[in-house]
């Protein structure tokens, strides 16, 4: 497990001008960074709960949230929720 390499690879794609577009390829995005199966996991689905336990920055992890869409509103509940599903 890397937390540099989880954090570049949020870090760059936030900082691509094709964000939006490079988000719906995020097996191909992704796949030249030195990632571990958990870290590539909560990147896929996304796991925002996971990714944050497994040590991305707050800021990047608000970042990565808001780059698929979702409502600024619910990114507090949707941090619990996804918390409360991978106690299940």
């Amino acid at each position: 497990m890397s937390e540099y390499q989880l954090n570049k690879a949020v870090y760059e794609l936030s900082r691509r001008t094709d964000r939006r577009s490079a988000i719906e390829d995020k097996a191909g995005l992704f796949a030249d960074y030195d990632l571990d199966a958990k870290e590539r996991a909560a990147l896929m689905e996304p796991n925002f709960s996971m990714l944050r336990a497994l040590g991305l920055l707050p800021n990047l992890l608000f970042r990565y949230y808001l780059l698929h869409g979702l409502s600024v509103s619910e990114f507090r509940q949707r941090l619990l929720d996804d918390a409360a599903e991978a106690e299940l």
